[in-house]
């Protein structure tokens, strides 16, 4: 019964996931330049953790804040959701 809420919740992380990554590289192109966001790949934690901050600090853009961290939010708690109604 709990994976009515898991399977949702897969998918919305999933979807916020791809969708955060490519707007995080698109702040970090904007940025620093193409080669810095090529490399910024491989050291995603930065990529992910600084760029939604900076996009909305800096540049007043909160919309990649919020579906970073709202997103991931979100999918933890149906996760959880789901976890508990199964029993884990």
């Amino acid at each position: 019964m709990g994976i009515i809420f898991k399977a949702p919740a897969v998918l919305i992380f999933l979807i916020c996931g791809l969708w955060s990554l490519s707007i995080c590289f698109r702040i970090v192109e904007d940025t620093l330049g193409f080669l810095v966001a090529i490399f910024s790949l491989f050291v995603a934690p930065a990529l992910i953790g600084i760029a939604p901050w900076y996009a909305g600090i800096i540049q007043g853009d909160w919309f990649p804040v919020v579906l970073t961290y709202g997103g991931g939010f979100l999918a933890y708690a149906l996760f959880f959701i789901g976890g508990m109604i199964d029993g884990r």
